[in-house]
């Protein structure tokens, strides 16, 4: 495995905890595809720059995890932020497709309004919060 500079893995997200005046990100929906497809639209107070701790578990007992390190999504990276203010995406999971309404939860971290890396930095700080939805 290759590192870069100061032993970094690649730049990331990295999560401040929003204050009560920054938070509002928000699961805006969610369906589970007949693909094993999850489907997902996220807004948050500026345009969703990562994705962390992302699970998914339904009413079956079924769960999955997608991701738990921070990675970027919505066209952002290292050098730029979100894109769009209500991102849509799908993801994939190892389990079928459970019958139509059953119940399913998704907990997910959403990062956003990222700000420089700095120079001795692997992770770009950015306002993260910590979602559940049903």
């Amino acid at each position: 495995k290759t590192y870069g500079a100061f032993g970094c893995d690649g730049c990331h997200p990295t999560g401040i905890p929003c204050n009560p005046n920054q938070c509002g990100a928000q699961v805006i929906d969610a369906n589970l595809l007949p693909n094993s497809v999850l489907n997902i639209t996220v807004r948050s107070p500026s345009a969703p720059t990562g994705f962390g701790h992302f699970i998914i578990g339904t009413d079956y007992k079924q769960s999955y995890r997608f991701f738990t390190a921070p990675r970027f999504v919505n066209g952002a990276d290292c050098n730029l932020n979100g894109l769009i203010y209500t991102f849509t995406s799908n993801w994939a999971y190892d389990f079928p497709t459970p019958p139509g309404g059953t119940w399913f939860d998704i907990w997910i971290s959403v990062y956003w309004n990222c700000g420089d890396t700095g120079i001795f930095s692997c992770g770009k700080p950015c306002i993260s919060e910590d979602i559940h939805h049903r």
